[in-house]
């Protein structure tokens, strides 16, 4: 992971201090992706232990059965809480 959190940091980096010819919601745009693609792999190392076998097309089917509540309030660091209900 250590190598990852290099890269990543350096793909942050680089995107703020190479000039760009796009406009500036692009360059938004840009720099979100990047912060995505960092929180990805900074969440799957971190987690590595209670996500093991599982697939994106088994979260399809949950997300498709409505299964999902979606808290109305964020937590204190400021991301949203999902409860899945899984299985019968």
């Amino acid at each position: 992971m250590l190598i990852l959190k290099r890269t990543t940091r350096h793909l942050l980096s680089v995107g703020r201090s190479v000039p760009s010819a796009l406009p500036a919601h692009e360059e938004v745009q840009r720099a979100e992706g990047l912060r995505r693609v960092s929180n990805y792999y900074h969440f799957k190392e971190k987690m590595k232990g209670k996500f093991t076998g599982m697939n994106p097309s088994d979260m399809k089917k949950v997300i498709e059965m409505n299964n999902i509540l979606y808290m109305p309030y964020r937590v204190p660091p400021g991301s949203h809480v999902a409860i899945f209900r899984l299985g019968e």
